[in-house]
C-alpha cells in the first residue's frame, strides 16, 4: 500500500453525446500530445459514525485487470474548503479577496494490491453505498488532468459486464493536485477551461447542500 494526502482542485461539466467528438478534438488541440483511455469500475463505501458526517471511501480498479492480482485505487475525499479559507488575492482597489474560481478539497490516496478488497471494508466497518462503471479518455496539460467520461450503472451488483448507460451525456472534469490555497494553480485551471467554453462549460460545482439528502 502506498499513498499520501494533498489537495485536489476541480472544475466539472457535461456535454451531450453528439458533441463529444467536437470536445475531444478541441482538447487535443490544446492539451499535451498523448492521451489514455480507461475502463474502470468504481465502488463507494461509507462509514457512518454516530453524531458526525459519513466518511466515504472510493475504490476504483481497471475492469480488464487480473482479479487475482488487481490494483485498487482508494480515495478519501474530504469536504469542500469554505470560501473564507480559499480567497484569491484581490487587486489593490478591491477590499478583501475574490472567491477561488475552482472547488478545493483534501484527498488521501492509496494503491492496494489484493484479490479481496471487500474483506478490508468488512473489517473496518464500511458499508457499500453505490457503484458505477466509468469509460473514457484522460488528457493532460502540464499539471492539469482533463477526463471525458461515460458513466454507466450496473444491472447486477459487482458485475461490470452488466453496465448500462445512464444518460445521453458525458461527464467532463478538470483536476489538479497541489497544496491548499494555490491561487496560481486555480487560475491556470480557469484559464484553460475558458478555452473550452465554446464546447463545454466547466464550473465550480458545490454539492455540499446535497450531502445527507440522498
Amino acid at each position: 500500500m502506498s499513498g499520501g494526502a494533498t489537495h485536489e482542485y476541480i472544475l466539472q461539466g457535461s456535454v451531450i453525446d453528439s458533441n463529444v467528438e467536437n470536445l475531444i478534438q478541441r482538447i487535443k488541440g490544446l492539451a499535451d500530445p498523448k492521451c489514455e483511455t480507461f475502463l474502470e469500475h468504481e465502488m463507494v463505501f461509507a462509514l457512518k459514525p454516530m453524531g458526525s458526517n459519513p466518511v466515504q471511501l472510493h475504490c476504483r480498479f481497471d475492469v480488464n485487470s487480473d482479479v487475482n492480482n488487481r490494483v485498487h485505487h482508494l480515495r478519501y475525499v474530504g469536504n469542500i474548503e469554505p470560501e473564507s479559507s480559499a480567497l484569491m488575492p484581490a487587486p489593490s482597489s478591491t477590499p478583501g479577496g475574490a472567491p477561488m474560481p475552482v472547488i478545493c478539497r483534501k484527498v488521501i490516496e492509496s494503491f492496494v494490491r489484493t484479490n479481496d478488497m471487500m474483506h478490508f471494508f468488512r473489517l473496518t466497518g464500511f458499508r457499500f453505498e453505490y457503484e458505477f462503471v466509468a469509460e473514457g479518455t484522460i488528457f493532460t496539460k502540464g499539471h492539469l488532468k482533463i477526463t471525458v467520461t461515460k458513466i454507466s450503472r450496473l444491472e447486477k451488483t459487482g458485475h461490470s459486464s452488466t453496465a448500462q448507460k445512464m444518460t445521453g451525456s458525458h461527464f467532463v472534469e478538470m483536476t489538479a493536485m497541489g497544496p491548499s490555497g494555490d491561487h496560481n494553480l486555480a487560475k491556470s485551471m480557469r484559464d484553460f477551461a475558458d478555452q473550452l467554453s465554446s464546447v463545454v462549460k466547466l464550473e465550480k460545482v458545490d454539492y455540499t447542500p446535497l450531502i445527507g439528502q440522498v
